[in-house]
């Protein structure tokens, strides 16, 4: 080679630095994904559920982590009471990720407004008695704006209540409003409750019975908090009445199971009485006061920001009030 030569290649030496020399970049790793995933851990509180939420393997909800651990160099999460919690630099991290995809999310919206669209996530959750109807809303809402990806999470008054105050989610249905919290309620559909038994319980042939003579009988309710449990104990409390349980059940099914099993009889929301109804596995009972008529609720934390997808759903529930299911 020519002493030319070899300095034409010293000098392309010089210009292209061998790639272990190169300066990395470790925030290179912290990917928009990633982002999310450490949203999703740090409010569930563990990886199963995240994983399960975004429809991975949990194995890799936690690579995610470990990638975001690797790009700045310190644990992010830690286990602590059975729960899966920020460390101090993860509680740094996650509050710079709610900013990031919080813009995002705001910049999806804004072009979306311009293009005249509805997209992103919508996020809700509802108690257990309202499962058996927001799917319709749902499935009709996303007929109309195809390009919404909707989480619907079903869970009992308490949980909602904490997902309230943590500011888990976007919209919520519930049939008692929580007090002590900044929220804005609509109401949007009738909750109608029924006292309901098997076919061949005494008081299913029985007309105008009386609240005395039903707390007599064998009752049984949901845990207490339920929004259901909350308005019999208030309709008796006003006739200075009380029921005493005979069964309490953590669930509107387990309930249901109950009575057809003949353990006793049970107020129920109507929305999830249909099957039952119509194959004659219950009744309802003609009771005095009853159908009892309360309103299910839409409800959002005013210091919260709805997205665009989110202000679309809470106009299309308040517009779509019956809706047939």
């Amino acid at each position: 080679m020519s002493v030319k030569n070899k300095s034409r290649s010293r000098k392309g030496q010089s210009r292209t630095e061998p790639p272990q020399n190169r300066a990395r970049n470790p925030m290179a790793n912290v990917t928009i994904r990633r982002l999310r995933m450490l949203q999703a851990v740090a409010r569930l509180g563990n990886y199963t559920h995240a994983a399960q939420e975004a429809n991975i393997a949990q194995a890799s909800a936690y690579l995610q982590i470990k990638h975001l651990e690797e790009a700045v160099g310190h644990k992010l999460m830690e286990k602590k009471d059975r729960c899966i919690v920020p460390t101090e630099v993860g509680a740094k991290m996650l509050e710079a990720a709610n900013d990031i995809l919080s813009r995002l999310d705001q910049l999806r919206d804004d072009i979306d407004a311009l293009n005249q669209t509805v997209s992103g996530a919508l996020d809700v959750a509802v108690v257990t008695s309202a499962r058996y109807f927001m799917p319709h809303y749902l499935g009709q809402f996303i007929e109309r704006y195809p390009n919404v990806q909707p989480r619907l999470r079903v869970t009992n008054r308490s949980g909602i209540i904490n997902a309230l105050a943590e500011q888990e989610h976007e919209i919520y249905v519930m049939g008692q409003i929580p007090e002590g919290l900044n929220v804005d309620a609509k109401p949007f559909r009738d909750n109608i409750i029924e006292i309901v038994a098997r076919p061949s319980h005494p008081l299913a042939s029985e007309k105008n019975i009386p609240l005395e003579r039903l707390v007599k009988e064998r009752f049984l309710v949901r845990e207490r908090g339920s929004g259901t449990r909350i308005a019999i104990d208030q309709l008796m409390a006003k006739k200075q009445l009380s029921i005493k349980p005979y069964m309490e059940l953590g669930s509107g099914d387990a309930v249901k199971q109950g009575v057809i099993a003949g353990l006793g009889i049970a107020a129920i929301s109507r929305h999830s009485l249909k099957l039952e109804l119509e194959t004659n596995t219950l009744t309802t009972l003609d009771v005095k006061g009853f159908p009892l008529r309360r309103k299910w609720y839409v409800v959002h934390r005013r210091d919260r920001q709805l997205s665009r997808a989110g202000q679309f759903f809470l106009e299309f529930l308040l517009n779509n009030s019956e809706i047939e299911l």
